[in-house]
């Protein structure tokens, strides 16, 4: 070990001696301009088990990827790997460039480099064949992680919300609802909703959770529906922004099914989004139904007492879903200003 430590040390000074330009890349605050990777794609994994204790992680480490190629002009293509997977193996097989490690994990570092932030709370894996790469992650995770002030809040904001979620029902005041407000909000107008309302439709679906996988084969943090959503093109529905266009096109569908001059726009958010968790033709067979019973279709209350006479369809569950959301609604309303 003593005389490792010592080649380790003389390959630093060899490097700072004749290599100053290199090294200096590493400790400099201008590591950005850095262009080495420039126009590289760099195939990522990252593990599914992300997320089960942290449920935010998975898309903070998504987006910290994603600002990684922004930074340093290459393309990011993120994979979620499975926890049965070795993902050492996939390293060194050459299926993925880069592997985020998760914290506590044992590592074989046999032909694999292990880049930290400061604090280790971030590690990346790569096979060691690389160098020149390795410089760059390090220095992105032991400087820009760092000082990059955007990075630095965007930690804060996915371990702040992962802690204090609960806040959001006993009406403590905060400025944002999530780590994807700055999407949320953009999307938002394409179903002409008030922000804060396809917040709670969200949080209803994964608690903002950006890896969400459901039994039925639901993605990401909208839970998609591949199969609904083809006809909008679909690009990575775990990527966040992806997900989030595409459920909003599919939402508006929904809302454009039940228009109607009879129905007011908040009878109608009801039942789009009554439609959004039990689908669109359970819902309509229920109106159907109320209809034929007597009682005004238009109305979501009366639909949902109708739900007994679909066949084939317990209807207690999209009940729950639908008060649940405008409920959380409600709580998102009275803890976060409306811009």
């Amino acid at each position: 070990m003593k005389y490792k430590a010592l080649i380790t040390s003389s390959l630093v000074l060899l490097l700072m001696i004749f290599c100053p330009n290199l090294y200096q890349s590493r400790h400099s605050k201008d590591t950005h301009d850095d262009r080495t990777l420039a126009g590289c794609t760099l195939s990522c994994g990252v593990p599914q088990g992300l997320g089960l204790d942290n449920y935010l992680n998975y898309g903070f480490h998504y987006r910290m990827l994603k600002s990684f190629g922004e930074h340093y002009h290459c393309n990011i293509d993120i994979h979620p790997i499975k926890d049965t997977v070795n993902f050492c193996d996939s390293l060194l097989m050459g299926i993925y460039d880069l592997v985020i490690v998760p914290e506590g994990d044992s590592v074989d570092t046999h032909g694999i480099l292990l880049h930290h932030n400061a604090d280790s709370s971030i590690i990346w894996a790569t096979v060691a064949k690389k160098p020149r790469h390795a410089l760059v992650y390090d220095s992105f995770l032991a400087y820009a992680s760092r000082e990059d002030k955007e990075l630095i809040e965007l930690a804060k904001l996915f371990n702040y919300d992962c802690r204090h979620q609960r806040q959001f029902f006993n009406g403590v005041r905060r400025s944002h609802i999530s780590p994807y407000d700055d999407i949320i909000k953009e999307y938002a107008p394409t179903v002409g909703w008030d922000w804060r309302l396809l917040a709670a439709l969200i949080y209803k679906e994964s608690r903002f959770y950006a890896n969400a996988l459901s039994p039925k084969g639901a993605v990401g943090i909208m839970q998609v529906v591949p199969n609904s959503v083809e006809k909008f093109d679909p690009g990575d529905l775990y990527d966040p922004v992806e997900n989030i266009r595409v459920g909003t096109l599919y939402l508006k569908t929904l809302l454009d099914r039940h228009d109607g001059e009879d129905i007011s726009a908040e009878e109608r958010d009801k039942f789009a989004i009554g439609s959004y968790n039990a689908g669109f033709y359970h819902i309509d067979e229920a109106r159907d139904s109320a209809r034929v019973v007597g009682v005004d279709a238009n109305v979501w209350d009366n639909v949902a007492e109708a739900f007994c006479l679909v066949p084939d369809f317990d209807g207690s569950t999209t009940k729950v879903y639908v008060q649940k959301v405008l409920e959380t609604y409600e709580y998102f309303c009275l803890c976060c200003p409306r811009r």
